[in-house]
């Protein structure tokens, strides 16, 4: 019978050898040369802080043809960038007759004017003083100028803002205290 080696040859140890070290280097290495070799950090730019304030600004006894107005504007601001505005109008008649007949058209523009995005619209009479309070409120950042009909006109209605998107909140304000407004600063952050 011949005799049969038992074990491995040269070169089957030399494999094994090699295999054990190429295991471990790939276990072993990396937390080693995480904790010698720091990774880069990227920092992020720093960030500009946004301050959101608003400005309210009034004006008393605007005159019209059969009323006297009182005017409320508030406008919301970030960083000096006009974002939206609020328009509180007290609207006094001087004849019943013609508050009688107004009336009903704020009616009509309250149903109206619910379908418009970025637009809020809402009429609140008194028939004891006469008066109708009207208030609007525009979120510039989805309104959009539009055409609307009225049910009952024949002619369409514009819905449109004196006041855009981003606009620079100082010459708003510059603009309305030459034009007989009140002023004032309400920072809110």
């Amino acid at each position: 019978m011949k005799k049969q080696k038992i074990g491995l040859s040269a070169m089957n140890w030399i494999l094994s050898i090699l295999g054990i070290l190429l295991f471990s280097c790939i276990i072993i290495l990396p937390p080693v040369f995480r904790r010698f070799i720091k990774p880069e950090i990227i920092e992020e730019p720093p960030q500009e802080e946004i301050i959101t304030a608003t400005v309210t600004c009034q004006n008393e006894n605007l005159a019209g043809v059969n009323y006297i107005d009182s005017e409320i504007l508030v406008f919301t601001y970030q960083n000096q960038k006009l974002q939206g505005f609020t328009r509180t109008t007290n609207r006094v008649y001087t004849d019943s007759l013609t508050y009688q007949e107004q009336k009903s058209v704020y009616g009509k523009y309250v149903t109206a004017f619910s379908m418009i995005n970025g637009y809020e619209y809402s009429a609140t009479p008194s028939d004891d003083t006469f008066s109708v309070r009207i208030q609007e409120k525009y979120d510039l950042t989805i309104f959009k100028p539009t055409t609307i009909v009225i049910p009952g006109d024949e002619n369409p209605t514009a819905i449109t803002t004196s006041y855009e998107l981003n606009s620079d909140i100082s010459m708003i304000e510059e603009y309305l205290t030459v034009n007989g407004y009140t002023c004032s600063d309400n920072e809110e952050e």
